[in-house]
């Protein structure tokens, strides 16, 4: 039997087509705050007024399960990130989406975490997106893996 290149090499183009239309759903969709990790960054003296020992300064990052709202107090960019990259790629998918108070808020240290914050997930990709509370819901910045502000 004799292979016809011709036919073949026209069959290729065909055959990536359809494995990037296969792919595209993983990579040209625009993530989701509702199905990605978000987080409300606690500044130090927003802490400290209250009364509930519970509230700590550092992130406060939640998710929606099957089983309702999981909490978890993450007191570093570090630590934030472990946490995310602790979920399945269709979840990291969609990024980290964190809500702050007034810049003026936060301390010169704690200012310096939201540099480190972007910094980390531009190195690893991970979609950023950065909101004050009082902008939402349409005031989301997008900061990874595009270059920051």
């Amino acid at each position: 039997m004799e292979v016809d290149k011709d036919r073949i090499i026209g069959v290729f183009p065909m055959i990536l087509i359809i494995c990037f239309y296969l792919a595209c759903p993983a990579f040209c969709m625009e993530p989701k705050r509702e199905n990605g990790l978000s987080a409300h960054w606690v500044p130090k003296r927003v802490a400290s007024l209250g009364k509930d020992e519970k509230v700590q300064s550092g992130f406060l990052a939640s998710y929606r399960s099957k089983d309702g709202i999981i909490r978890k107090y993450c007191a570093t960019p570090t630590d934030l990130l472990l946490y995310f990259k602790s979920f399945p790629p269709s979840f990291q998918n969609n990024g980290i989406w964190v809500i702050m108070t007034h810049p003026d808020a936060y301390s010169p240290e704690e200012s310096k975490m939201k540099e480190e914050l972007i910094k980390l997930c531009q190195k690893d990709k991970i979609p950023l997106f950065i909101c004050r509370g009082s902008e939402l819901p349409d005031g989301w910045q997008k900061y990874s893996p595009n270059k920051g502000k």
